[in-house]
C-alpha cells in the first residue's frame, strides 16, 4: 500500500471510531435510563438491558480493535 492508500484506510476507520462512540453512548445511556424502558414487562426489561450492555462491550472492543489496527497503519505510513 502507498501512502495516500493507507492514509484512505486510516480516515474510513477514524469514522468507523466515531459510529463506535456513537453506539456505545446510546447504549450506555439506556443502560442508564432503566425508566425509557418502563412499558416493557419486567422480565423483557431484563433481557433487553443486558443485550444493550452486550452490545455496548462488543462497540467498545470493536473500538479498540479499530484503534490498534489504526496505530499499526500509522506507524506504516511513516516508514514509508
Amino acid at each position: 500500500m502507498n501512502k495516500e492508500d493507507i492514509k484512505r484506510v486510516i480516515e474510513r476507520l477514524l469514522h468507523e471510531v466515531e459510529e463506535e462512540d456513537i453506539g456505545i453512548s446510546l447504549f450506555s445511556t439506556y443502560c442508564q435510563a432503566e425508566d425509557e424502558l418502563l412499558f416493557f414487562k419486567e422480565e423483557d426489561r431484563v433481557r433487553i438491558l443486558k443485550i444493550f450492555k452486550r452490545v455496548s462491550e462488543d462497540s467498545q472492543r470493536h473500538k479498540k480493535i479499530l484503534m490498534r489496527v489504526i496505530e499499526h497503519l500509522g506507524k506504516k505510513y511513516h516508514e514509508n
